[in-house]
């Protein structure tokens, strides 16, 4: 029977051969009786204690290892386990003069603030990455530095230069690179494809936004990508939620939710359930959609998501409660979902709570007080930030 555990006696090269073993082996064999979260864990967590055991050797291994396993952490909520180790890891890479991977990890930092909804200092990460990357020459280094200081710049509401950049990304992921991975955890050209659709989305170009998630979705399809499929069937349910295609919307974010429980993608679990109760709640399914929403809501407390997709979940919930006649709690949670958006100083969701509390107090409450108030406001905002959608 193996040894599964590196001890400091150990040689180097038996902890390597064992460290390999253990991500391509055993943990693997063990990957098909648990769930992809634990799984991945136990990859991870094993694999760091036995680099440990290599001495000061490992300080590069460490580096490569964090980079490699790190998108995939979070890409299942891992953001407080993994952000110490991102944190270490450039500092070692700048020691070692390492700029690939100085700058690999300056994206996966600018990712993480996004998730823990610290767009300020995820900006200035983004802008050192994409620096780097430019000067690297590098397509896959550009593309993650490019990609996620877009979705930065769309949070805080230059939507305009977001759709730029991504523009850009979609021009250059044609031909040979349309379907090169480049390193990320979906097809790049169609995550381009997603997330141009969602800025698209606040500027009032909702039939736009549709046809880049359609586009999204028919590459994730010819690439057989399971995530990239989850993130276009979401965006393609939001579209079609805001186009008033309610069917349309439930049968795309299903098949949304199914890849995301299939495959453990908690962080992008939050922002489908909110939208998927919704439609539900629109086609009549209204106890569906509360079991929906104590799902969203509990994802929420799980804070295995992020903080846009925690505002997603909410808007969402809050609108599916209101239809199921449960006012007090919508109202509520409505509330919590502005709250956010004002906590995290992002234009874009403040406007889109303030609609969807504008939608329900006008069902619930029409002489509300907020109602005026909340109306001049989404109009100020929206107007200064150009986010037509909301006008």
């Amino acid at each position: 029977m193996v040894n599964m555990n590196c001890s400091p006696f150990m040689p180097r090269k038996r902890a390597i051969c064992q460290m390999r073993w253990i991500i391509f082996g055993g943990a693997g064999l063990q990957a098909r009786r648990t769930s992809a979260m634990g799984s991945l864990q136990m990859i991870f967590d094993r694999a760091l204690h036995c680099i440990d055991q290599l001495g000061e050797e490992s300080r590069s291994r460490y580096v490569d290892f964090v980079l490699m396993a790190g998108t995939s952490m979070l890409q299942i909520g891992e953001f407080s386990r993994i952000a110490p180790h991102f944190a270490q890891a450039l500092e070692i890479a700048r020691l070692q003069d390492r700029p690939e991977k100085t700058c690999g990890t300056l994206c996966q930092l600018a990712t993480i603030r996004w998730f823990e909804g610290r767009f300020d200092e995820g900006l200035a990460y983004s802008r050192l990455a994409l620096t780097s990357a430019r000067q690297l020459n590098s397509i896959p280094h550009i593309f993650a530095a490019q990609l996620v200081h877009a979705l930065l710049l769309w949070i805080t509401s230059d939507v305009a230069s977001a759709i730029r950049l991504l523009g850009d990304m979609r021009a250059m992921l044609t031909g040979d690179l349309e379907f090169a991975r480049l390193g990320a955890t979906a097809v790049p050209s169609a995550m381009v494809r997603v997330f141009l659709a969602w800025t698209l989305m606040d500027t009032g170009h909702v039939e736009e936004a549709l046809v880049s998630g359609n586009e999204a979705k028919d590459i994730a399809e010819r690439a057989d990508d399971p995530y990239a499929k989850a993130l276009a069937d979401s965006v393609r349910g939001a579209c079609l939620l805001m186009l008033g295609c309610d069917e349309e919307a439930r049968g795309s974010l299903s098949a949304a939710l199914i890849q995301c429980d299939r495959n453990g993608y908690d962080t992008s679990r939050a922002t489908v359930l909110g939208h998927y109760s919704v439609a539900l709640a629109r086609t009549g399914e209204i106890t569906r959609a509360l079991e929906m929403c104590r799902r969203g809501l509990a994802a929420i407390a799980e804070g295995r998501t992020g903080q846009v997709e925690c505002f997603y979940a909410l808007n969402g919930v809050a609108e599916a409660l209101l239809r199921a006649d449960e006012i007090a709690e919508g109202l509520a949670t409505i509330d919590r979902a502005v709250e956010l958006a004002e906590k995290l100083k992002s234009r874009s969701l403040h406007c889109r709570g303030l609609a969807t509390r504008i939608r329900l107090l006008e069902q619930a409450r029409p002489d509300a007080a907020q109602l005026v108030q909340d109306r001049a406001q989404l109009h100020r905002l929206a107007q200064e930030f150009d986010l037509d959608t909301w006008l």
